[in-house]
């Protein structure tokens, strides 16, 4: 057991030891599990279930998620007597609830109900999680919380890393991802973030872990989860890296102890990068199996052994640190040597790289450039020194203009896409605009942006209390890291990366609970709110059921069994009504059986539904000839002028082949 309080940097006469002192109190093991426990495990089981499950992304990943976590909630409200939950930290659950509110009203004006509802069930996952959270973890337990969020997240990373060091076994051919490190999550970039959110926790733990085992493990974690960080290639989360960390440094109450931990860290972790970074089999496009495998064993050999140096390190650190005392003389100098060295940084910095005005001009001149460059030789290591902007210019003046198109409501949840298909200056495919933000201001208006703000920002009113706590501040950071980068890309839709995040916020405001106790609530309010709950799990499995029909129909498209797609299409229909989804598998399963007539009515079922859909447009089109075909071809032009896919169905039309 820690005693809280004191530490390295928290006044100019604080002792060394009484950073890294550990009481002798023995715990029962029992006692331990029974209320350490429950945190620790929703902390581990879902950040681990969503990143092996590509990340949550797709919509049945939802259901199950949503449904386990309501039920956490509707079991704890009901057997828990000594359940709390203030009326100030409803505020993070309630402000996502009105945000599902708000994606359905917006079915009122969009297009159809098939995004909007989609998009309600994707945010009532995260009101699951912030509910959960709040009601599961106490002051006591909100480390377990955040320790489950690490191992979980080293564990995803550990086995993303693998697939890079031993390919022969685990890796994967991945077109799109072009040799940037993705799986499990499927996608680089929130693996980045996904580790960067690890790796600030990690070094919470390491500063200000609960005993030598837990921060030497802490510690050498951070070996697995920043080479991964390098291995995505990904600039965007290197930068959300270093708020999170900026932000720590302003928050933590002893970031001197903090800075003396990266200090001791940093050698290790500067290596392992620069070994990857030397590495060409690791780092090149296009490398032959043989040489990746053989440059992954031998980096794994390496890493091995800078792990255990990470680890044994900070445990050298804690043993010394409980037993030296430092003069206050000694803080004077040490505080004093940072501030000067800090300065000195940026004196040559600027003397090397010009005037911050320079500087930025610089920045702004190169992220305003669409693509990144040339990669010479392949060499992924030159994507990491550019600052390129990659086409999310594009897709912010898209969402911009969607926005001015629809200034007081938006065009409704979900519609991005939409917008993009009819906009875009090329035929890159996007489904989000890569900013949170600006897409939630272009889909569900200023009203919409207000409640995401709220919910999401509310939290930080509390960050004075919670820096009081160990890992209040790191909490914090990891926190401030993913809003920053969901500025970037589209981390909302990765459940996963967002879930994790409202983990940890959730332990910022379990820790800056005030030390008089919240009264238990009253047994009527648990019951109103476990009913509640109960209502929403409802609303997940009925969602889930429809999500799970329409991935069994597509599968079944894929391997050519039209059959079986269609009878999973018509129980879409029963699931989810609302949906144009499951009128449109059917119309192209009976258009595979030869049915054109069938498939034609379906497909005109499936447009009185949603009628701004070019790729329905585009399969009545194939499934129709004279008038019909022309029409519905101009339809799918206009809702998608640069589709490849309708070009090339128009050229089959006028050839005479079906």
């Amino acid at each position: 057991m820690v005693v809280e309080g004191g530490g390295l940097g928290a006044g100019a006469a604080a002792p060394l030891g009484r950073s890294f002192r550990f009481s002798r109190v023995r715990t029962d093991p029992a006692t331990v599990i029974r209320t350490q426990g429950p945190a620790a495990v929703l902390g581990f089981v879902f950040p681990f279930a969503l990143g092996i499950g590509n990340g949550g992304y797709w919509p049945t990943a939802w259901g199950w998620a949503a449904m386990a976590l309501f039920s956490i909630c509707t079991l704890v409200l009901l057997l828990d007597a000594n359940t709390r939950l203030g009326a100030f930290e409803a505020v993070l659950p309630a402000g996502l609830l009105l945000l599902v509110a708000w994606d359905l009203f917006s079915a009122v004006w969009a297009p159809s109900l098939t995004e909007p509802m989609l998009e309600a069930q994707l945010a009532l996952v995260y009101v699951g999680a912030a509910l959960a959270a709040l009601l599961v973890v106490r002051r006591g337990t909100y480390r377990a919380l955040l320790g489950g969020v690490v191992v979980a997240i080293t564990l995803v990373c550990a086995y993303g890393l693998a697939t890079r060091l031993f390919p022969e076994r685990l890796g994967s051919v991945d077109d799109l991802a072009g040799y940037r490190l993705a799986q499990p999550l499927g996608y680089w970039n929130a693996l980045g973030i996904f580790a960067v959110l690890g790796t600030l926790l990690a070094l919470g733990f390491a500063a200000r872990g609960n005993g030598y085992v837990v921060r030497a493990l802490a510690g050498a974690s951070t070996l697995i989860l920043v080479p991964t960080l390098y291995f995505t290639f990904g600039r965007g989360p290197w930068i959300s890296l270093g708020i999170g960390l900026l932000t720590i440094l302003v928050v933590e109450r002893h970031r001197v102890q903090f800075i003396v931990v990266g200090l001791v860290l940093a050698p290790w972790l500067v290596l392992a990068v620069w070994l990857a970074s030397r590495s060409r089999a690791l780092t090149s496009q296009g490398t032959a199996l043989s040489a990746a495998s053989d440059a992954g064993h031998r980096y794994a050999v390496i890493l091995v052994l800078l792990t255990l140096g990470a680890g044994l390190s900070i445990a050298g650190l804690s043993i010394v640190g409980s037993r030296v005392r430092i003069r206050r003389s000694v803080f004077i100098v040490f505080r004093t040597a940072l501030v000067y060295g800090a300065v000195a940084l940026l004196v040559a910095t600027f003397m090397r790289y010009g005037s911050p005005v320079t500087l930025a001009r610089n920045a702004y001149g190169s992220f305003i450039v669409s693509d990144t460059p040339v990669l010479q030789n392949g060499d992924l290591n030159k994507r990491l020194l550019s600052l390129a902007n990659n086409g999310r210019i594009d897709a912010w003046r898209v969402a911009w203009s969607e926005y001015r198109l629809h200034p007081l409501l938006g065009s409704g949840s979900g519609t991005y896409e939409r917008y993009w298909n009819q906009m875009r200056p090329s035929e890159t495919k996007l489904r989000d605009a890569h900013n949170l933000y600006l897409e939630t201001l272009a889909e569900s208006g200023p009203i919409g942006l207000a409640i995401l703000l709220v919910a999401l920002l509310a939290p930080f009113a509390v960050v004075m209390r919670a820096r009081r706590r160990r890992l209040g501040a790191f909490a914090c950071g990891a926190y401030v890291a993913f809003l920053a980068h969901a500025a970037i890309d589209w981390d909302w839709e990765m459940p996963a990366v967002t879930v994790t995040a409202i983990f940890c916020v959730a332990a910022m405001i379990v820790c800056a609970r005030s030390r008089i106790k919240l009264p238990p609530l009253r047994r009527p309010i648990a019951f109103g709110l476990a009913a509640a709950s109960l209502l929403l799990g409802t609303v997940a499995f009925l969602g889930l059921q429809g999500n799970r029909a329409v991935a069994s129909s597509e599968d079944a498209a894929s391997s050519g069994r039209p059959a079986k797609s269609a009878h999973e299409a018509h129980r879409v229909n029963s699931w989810a009504p609302w949906s144009s989804r499951g009128w449109q598998l059917l119309g192209e399963a009976q258009f595979q059986q030869g049915r054109d007539a069938a498939a034609r009515a379906s497909f005109l079922q499936a447009l009185s539904k949603d009628r701004e859909d070019w790729s329905i447009w585009l399969d009545l089109a194939v499934a129709s000839k004279g008038a019909m075909q022309k029409h519905a071809f101009e339809e799918a032009t206009r809702l998608n002028p640069l589709s490849s896919a309708i070009a090339a169905y128009r050229r089959q039309s006028k050839g005479g082949s079906r």
